[in-house]
């Protein structure tokens, strides 16, 4: 990556903290210390955005040590929040560079000329008139939760039960761990041959364990590169227990066994 942002020097340095369909956690501490030293040489050539919506509420988020021009997250995933909700982190770098979104309306900016606008001065040039402050308040109160409970906390309750998660499913016939990287997170995918997602989410809802199917057009490159068509998706979150792992598991014997 240092090689590749010193070649070609992009507008746009676009990383993924943990994708939708791997438990991978990228090493973005490295790539932050890789950036730094890119960002020193090349001014603002290059603006980097880190997608962390599959982390925000899973583990702890520093931007000023993630050395990131912008932080994206949702709050639906680990945060625990309401649907439709997210928050954007905006540098000041960013700011004073004088950046803004493609559509700046009148809470981002003050029309004071005929062919001219004024730029709000903070990050609020980057926020809609509209939007339902009901779901700000959700919001506000699931970050609130995660950090009363505490980000090192959840991170370290997270990665024991998916990994127990996954040394379990291991040993079942026919399934197929598909999580990579030297570290990963909450989500765990997996691959049972010979069956159809749709039968797998369905048998398990049923006996009240949420599954989620991811499919290949969710990620053409990383599908075809493991070979398969679809992935199943189980996230343990911190109010799981080991107990309720080995009921998931022992559900998922029992379902590939009935058929």
């Amino acid at each position: 990556m240092e090689e590749k942002l010193k070649k070609h020097q992009p507008k746009l340095l676009a990383i993924t903290h943990i994708p939708t369909n791997s438990g991978l956690v990228q090493p973005v501490n490295e790539t932050a210390k890789i950036f730094n030293r890119y960002s020193q040489l090349y001014q603002e050539k290059t603006w980097y955005i880190l997608d962390a919506c599959q982390s925000a509420g899973q583990m702890k988020l520093d931007v000023q040590n993630l050395k990131c021009d912008f932080l994206s997250l949702t709050g639906r995933k680990y945060l625990r929040g309401p649907r439709g909700t997210g928050a954007l982190y905006i540098s000041d770098k960013v700011l004073n560079a004088g950046l803004e979104p493609m559509f700046i309306d009148m809470r981002g900016a003050e029309w004071i000329e005929k062919d001219k606008y004024k730029q709000q001065p903070d990050a609020k040039r980057f926020e809609d008139w509209e939007f339902a402050y009901s779901t700000v308040v959700g919001t506000k109160t699931a970050i609130e939760y995660c950090r009363n409970i505490g980000e090192n906390k959840i991170w370290q309750q997270v990665k024991l039960l998916s990994g127990i998660t996954r040394n379990e499913l291991a040993t079942i016939e026919g399934i197929r761990i598909l999580d990579r990287g030297a570290e990963n997170g909450g989500s765990v995918t997996f691959h049972v041959a010979h069956f159809s997602p749709e039968y797998i989410v369905s048998e398990l809802l049923k006996r009240k364990i949420n599954v989620v199917a991811s499919y290949r057009a969710y990620g053409l490159i990383d599908f075809d590169e493991k070979g398969v068509e679809w992935v199943i998706r189980a996230s343990p979150h911190y109010y799981n227990t080991i107990s309720e792992i080995e009921i998931f598991i022992e559900a998922l014997k029992e379902i590939i066994k009935i058929k």
